[in-house]
């Protein structure tokens, strides 16, 4: 069986092609090591939207709960949340 090879799609910026090159690696290599490093990704992401729901939208939708741009985006991000939080 010929080796793998990880092939690029559009890539913007030398920071981008390093991390496609590292994953690309850590593809070929083992999976364990990708696992961990989606897991860590989501954690990531999870804080993130957290950080923001709860320092950015929760004060806003205190001083206006009847704002329905800011319901709505938090629906969205509790929607994306719980699977993060699954991954996590």
């Amino acid at each position: 069986m010929p080796p793998r090879r990880c092939e690029g799609g559009r890539r913007r910026g030398e920071a981008a092609r390093r991390h496609a090159e590292c994953i690309c690696r850590i593809l070929l290599a083992d999976s364990d090591q990708l696992e961990s490093y989606e897991v860590a990704s989501a954690r990531e992401k999870l804080t993130e939207v957290r950080r923001f729901i709860t320092g950015t939208l929760a004060p806003h939708a205190a001083l206006d709960p009847d704002d329905k741009r800011v319901q709505h985006i938090l629906t969205h991000l509790d929607s994306v949340e719980a699977p993060l939080d699954l991954i996590a």
